[in-house]
């Protein structure tokens, strides 16, 4: 007989970002480990539970069901419907949210950000999450995160036995590669981007720091630093609460591209003369590895979980100083021998980390709880 575990799959309908990529490499690798046998295919099926929608992301699976079910919408789905169709089987929430009151459920949450720094967050997004996060950690029979700092803080803000708290680095997909230049100007010339510039990635909300990436930018320009065909490229979707007037006036040589979709990611981590990310706060921080993986020389952040991925392959940096940022950024463009060192070193790195261990790691736990009785 096969036994069912669920997933909470309302991250198929909503724009892929950090948490939601998480979802994705993890479900995409399990699918293949299960057609291909690696893990129980005969003992165990697995069932994604989405909301209905007009927007509903396809991942070609060939072993993994996807239902659509329910009538209502966001958190409303999530407590009140959700836990019906589940139907008593395990249940896994891989991105931060899930019913409160069910009993077989294993939730992935990834940081703490919102209680640590709740003024980043609207009102009403943070009110939500500062009831929901104590709840789920308490009532969750196990609880996955995905960085010793995040487990730390887990423990530390919502009181949580370490013993239900397992981390599961995240992974980074195999589309992530050294891209050569054949490939990087169709791509560049279809954004309409400038074919040398330093990158950043990220939504576009507080914690990201883009405000003194700006002045440390200026601060760049101001010391006749920057060549004069180089540019600094936003790329991002914007969060609820970014105003570009607030960073008004732009420093010369900016260009924001809005989204960019995970198609044109690779090259355009490819082009890149450098990936700076100088984030005040991750749980993980995916787009430094993913940079990594193009072989980009990365100037990253000092803090929280960063340097856990990043090693010794970053130039790290103090977020909070702009001259700290300024002076990585030119650092790094002023030597050719570093950045190319920096870039065999963040292909390394980047090796270190992939989903099918983060897969294998999850299936672990998921079929633990479903032997359970």
């Amino acid at each position: 007989m096969t036994t069912c575990i669920t997933v909470n799959a309302r991250f198929l309908t909503q724009i892929t970002t950090g948490v939601q990529r998480y979802a994705v490499g993890v479900v995409k690798t399990l699918d293949g480990l299960l057609h291909r046998e690696v893990v129980e295919p005969q003992q165990y099926s697995l069932v994604l539970l989405a909301p209905k929608s007009p927007i509903l992301h396809t991942l070609d699976l060939k072993c993994i069901e996807v239902r659509q079910v329910g009538h209502s919408k966001g958190n409303l789905w999530g407590q009140l419907e959700l836990p019906s169709y589940a139907r008593e089987n395990v249940l896994w929430s891989p991105t931060n949210t899930g019913p409160v009151f069910y009993r077989r459920h294993i939730v992935t949450i990834h940081d703490t950000a919102v209680l640590d720094h709740p003024e980043w967050f609207s009102p009403k997004f943070a009110l939500w999450y500062r009831v929901l996060l104590p709840m789920l950690a308490q009532r969750a029979m196990r609880i996955l995160t995905v960085s010793q700092f995040s487990r730390n803080r887990l423990i530390d803000a919502l009181d949580v036995d370490p013993r239900r708290i397992f981390v599961v680095p995240n992974g980074v997909d195999a589309t992530f590669r050294p891209i050569e230049h054949e490939g990087i100007e169709p791509v560049l010339t279809r954004l309409d981007l400038p074919s040398d510039y330093v990158l950043t990635l990220g939504s576009l909300e507080p914690r990201k720091n883009l405000a003194r990436l700006l002045r440390a930018w200026q601060l760049l320009l101001s010391r006749r630093a920057i060549d004069k065909d180089l540019f600094l490229v936003v790329a991002g979707g914007k969060h609820s609460s970014f105003r570009k007037t607030d960073y008004l006036p732009l420093p010369e040589h900016v260009v924001f591209t809005g989204y960019i979709s995970d198609e044109d990611l690779p090259a355009l981590y490819s082009g890149a003369r450098a990936f700076v990310y100088p984030s005040l706060y991750e749980g993980f921080g995916l787009p430094p590895l993913e940079a990594m993986a193009c072989g980009a020389p990365v100037i990253t952040s000092a803090s929280t979980s960063i340097p856990e991925v990043a090693g010794d392959a970053a130039l790290l940096i103090d977020p909070a100083d702009v001259e700290s940022i300024a002076d990585g950024i030119q650092s790094v463009l002023n030597d050719v021998a570093l950045r190319n060192a920096m870039s065999t070193a963040s292909r390394k790195r980047a090796r270190l980390f992939t989903w099918d261990c983060s897969a294998r790691l999850i299936w672990t736990q998921l079929t633990e709880v479903a032997a359970m009785a």
